[in-house]
């Protein structure tokens, strides 16, 4: 049985592959003109309706863009492969609370992953421009350098993969709440006792 396919679905995956209608259709092994009538609304033959419903599957694009990839201009082929393997991994996680993640949910936890990983930065160097305008060095029971060496190791992790869920997300951002709090009243108390002197 033949599948279905509508105009704005064949647009909306040729755009998120990130090809031209000329490179879909060296892909596919459909016309570039068939194309461009699909996408204008004239409904595609059975064999090519079944064509572009199995181009919708990364796993059916990443093996034409394994077979015929050579054939278009390596930027798309470069973007096309990209977005294939993002949509086969995102297939394959299994730690995500829904199952397989869409390429929504994934932007969002590596957004947020990079604001918190921002956020990380911003209290590290707020904790080194205090010690320099303080004149400190870094001694190992300072409680700004114990916190500053904990910081620079968690951040380290924070864009890590497995940090890709909503409670791993809210628990970073309490951890950095917590930190930058810390060095507040730290550097809070330690600019009394100075100016007391």
């Amino acid at each position: 049985m033949a599948q279905t396919i509508t105009a704005d679905e064949i647009r909306e995956m040729r755009n998120g592959y990130g090809l031209s209608r000329k490179s879909l259709s060296m892909l596919l092994g459909i016309g570039e003109a068939s194309i461009a009538r699909y996408e204008h609304g004239v409904a595609p033959s059975k064999a090519n309706a079944n064509l572009l419903c199995a181009a919708k599957s990364s796993r059916f694009m990443r093996q034409c863009l394994m077979r015929d990839g050579d054939a278009i201009p390596p930027a798309q082929r470069r973007k096309a492969e990209s977005y294939v393997y993002a949509h086969i991994e995102l297939d394959q996680t299994n730690g995500y609370e829904g199952g397989a993640m869409d390429v929504n949910t994934l932007y969002d936890f590596v957004l947020r992953q990079e604001v918190l990983n921002e956020q990380a930065a911003n209290i590290i160097n707020r904790i080194i421009r205090f010690q320099i305008s303080q004149n400190r060095g870094l001694t190992k029971d300072d409680p700004l350098t114990i916190l500053l060496l904990q910081l620079s190791e968690f951040k380290a992790n924070i864009t890590n993969k497995e940090n890709r869920s909503e409670k791993r997300l809210n628990e970073i951002q309490g951890y950095l709440w917590f930190a930058e709090e810390h060095v507040r009243r730290l550097t809070s108390a330690d600019e009394e006792i100075r100016t007391a002197s």
